[in-house]
């Protein structure tokens, strides 16, 4: 008599479930028989990663959720609430249940073994059809998850590139702006030390026109290692004969702005060695200022093509769909993957300019 009411209330239940819901009483009677029903607490197992699927569940109360405990994992959950059908259905290829499925809140499940589903299917023809859209909807479902995944994971790593591509310029800037401080201070102390001694006013219009002629006259010429240091000791053991203050220090900045020694015999013919040492403190901060300053324009200016292209790139404040430039997305989606474009990645463009504007969604048009 318990068994029979038991079967009476899990037929009632099974009628709430859409599945079921319009299968005749004596049909809803069968299953029930069938069945067997559970009840579980809050964080409970309900099934475990690697058991045989066989059986088909149908949640009748509350909500459960299925991730991977006892093996690596992509950190995915799967939850199901009250009411649903899962686990193994007819025409399902799954063998092994492939999460830890546990019980959220306090849940009631009828499960049904897999042994029954030829006479179900024989005794209930309806359902098959419909279970078989239940599998196709979770199918959409995880693959429409795993889509999602996809994106989010290719978004953190651009994210992460693009985050790269910026921390460098804007170390390069913040590094600029502190040695920049110390150029001018440098060049603020040599300018009072000079106008303290007695210099003809065309010594200092000499000084002034190589401060602002320098760089165009003398541009960057790329050495290699062996060189530099050649220089740079020429210069050091040159500076300290004449007594200048900080002559190892003062050597590299003047390799960097391509002075030599005989620049340096030119200055020495003409000054003293008491306003030699000041004369070359100053030139030397003014030539850093100079170089620091180009460091500071070539990282900003990296830095704002990087967010020019991202806003171009996602399309940022613009309407979805208008007629793009394809070779401007081209363009912009190279910039955003510079980051992996260092390592012996050669891109040859061919373009053909004649192809007109297109009306697309540009921004997914350039992902």
């Amino acid at each position: 008599m318990e068994g029979s009411t038991v079967t009476t209330s899990l037929a009632q239940q099974l009628k709430t479930v859409p599945v079921f819901a319009d299968l005749s009483e004596e049909d809803l009677a069968w299953l029930a028989a069938r069945m067997r029903l559970d009840h579980y607490s809050p964080g409970e197992i309900i099934v475990e990663e690697g058991s045989p699927a066989d059986r088909m569940w149908i949640i009748l109360e509350g909500e459960t959720r299925g991730q991977r405990e006892n093996a690596i994992g992509d950190g995915r959950t799967y939850s199901a609430r009250a009411p649903h059908v899962t686990g193994m259905l007819p025409y399902s290829r799954l063998t092994h249940v492939p999460l830890t499925i546990r019980a959220m809140t306090p849940a009631v499940i009828a499960s049904l073994a897999a042994s029954y589903f030829p006479e179900m299917l024989e005794r209930l023809p309806a359902l098959g059809p419909r279970l078989v859209g239940v599998l196709a909807d979770r199918i959409r479902e995880t693959t429409r998850t795993d889509q999602q995944r996809e994106k989010l994971t290719a978004l953190g790593k651009l994210s992460a590139g693009i985050a790269h591509e910026l921390n460098n310029p804007a170390a390069a800037v913040r590094n600029a702006a502190i040695n920049l401080q110390q150029a001018v201070r440098a060049l603020r102390t040599a300018g009072l030390h000079l106008d303290q001694r007695e210099m003809s006013a065309e010594d200092r219009t000499f000084l002034a026109r190589i401060e602002c002629d320098w760089s165009k006259d003398h541009p960057p010429t790329a050495l290699d290692s062996l060189e530099r240091s050649d220089r740079e000791e020429g210069i050091g053991d040159w500076l300290e004969s004449r007594g200048v203050p900080d002559a190892r220090k003062l050597a590299p900045d003047l390799v960097d702005a391509g002075c030599d020694l005989e620049a340096l015999r030119g200055l020495s013919a003409r000054f003293d060695d008491g306003t030699l040492a000041d004369v070359i403190t100053r030139l030397t901060a003014s030539f850093t200022l100079n170089r620091l300053v180009e460091q500071i324009e070539s990282g900003t200016s990296r830095i704002a093509d990087l967010v020019r292209a991202i806003k171009q790139y996602s399309y940022m404040d613009q309407s979805p769909e208008q007629e793009i430039d394809v070779h401007e997305g081209l363009e912009n989606t190279l910039i955003m993957l510079h980051y992996r474009l260092k390592r012996g990645v050669e891109v040859l463009r061919e373009y053909d300019r004649s192809i007109p504007r297109i009306c697309a969604r540009g921004s997914e048009l350039n992902q």
